[in-house]
């Protein structure tokens, strides 16, 4: 079961949600490719906050189901972005990128607690 997110935290999904959507716009600027767009200063400094406060609100197996059930929903539609084979390569490889990345952020995040 999914804790319950302290407020502080909700209101940067909706600040980060916001953010994502003039996202596309962004990713179009060759100078914005690189840069740091949801992270503000703090986190950049600390990011091993970041990853604390993801997996304080979902476990590894939560992570995991979640990024499931988006890959299933996208690709499960008739139309819409990913009715090109392409785009569904596409994202069943940022699936597969991203669910390592998770895995891996969840051993970094171990490590660090245990010390």
């Amino acid at each position: 079961m999914i804790q319950v997110m302290q407020g502080s935290w909700i209101c940067g999904i909706y600040s980060s949600y916001h953010n994502l959507n003039t996202m596309p716009k962004l990713n179009k600027q060759k100078e914005w490719k690189q840069q740091y767009l949801l992270l503000d200063e703090v986190s950049q400094k600390s990011p091993k906050k970041v990853l604390d406060r993801f997996f304080d609100g979902f476990h590894l197996d939560e992570a995991r189901e979640e990024l499931w059930n988006w890959l299933v929903t996208a690709l499960s539609k008739d139309e819409g972005l990913y009715d090109d084979a392409q785009n569904r390569i596409i994202l069943i490889s940022f699936y597969e990128h991203l669910s390592n990345l998770i895995e891996a952020a969840w051993i970094i995040r171990g490590r660090n607690n245990s010390k």
